[in-house]
């Protein structure tokens, strides 16, 4: 399937897609009051990136960064290193868009060398993948 480009915000029909549907399941579960009981789970740090990654997508980076940063928190909390790893991630790729360099290589480098195995994972290919372009 081919996606034609939207000029006006840059973002693909796909992806507009998945901002759509995105949007409908936060405000279906915040109706309900899922997103109250979301902080007992085990995977409330990647609902939170991807809360991150969602408005970066619209070029909303304040809002990115903010759930970056509670995604990060919330995986430190509950040491859940390979959700730490892929915030930290994304987090570091938006500081060094913003010429946060330093601050990126900081965050990304310790969760980074705390593992010791998996190097052949996507998460930790991108993740040395990006230390070498900040450092």
């Amino acid at each position: 399937m081919h996606w034609k480009r939207r000029p006006e915000k840059g973002l693909t029909d796909k992806n507009s897609e998945r901002i759509q549907a995105y949007n409908k399941a936060v405000k279906i579960a915040t109706e309900s009051r899922l997103l109250d009981n979301v902080a007992r789970e085990p995977n409330l740090a990647e609902v939170l990136r991807l809360k991150g990654w969602m408005p970066q997508q619209q070029g909303k980076l304040a809002a990115a960064d903010e759930n970056y940063i509670a995604s990060v928190d919330v995986a430190r909390e509950q040491q859940a290193k390979s959700w730490e790893l892929r915030t930290s991630t994304d987090l570091a790729r938006l500081w060094q868009s913003q010429g946060k360099r330093k601050e990126a290589l900081d965050l990304l480098k310790p969760v980074y060398d705390w593992f010791t195995e998996g190097f052949d994972t996507k998460d930790l290919i991108k993740a040395k993948a990006l230390l070498e372009e900040l450092a």
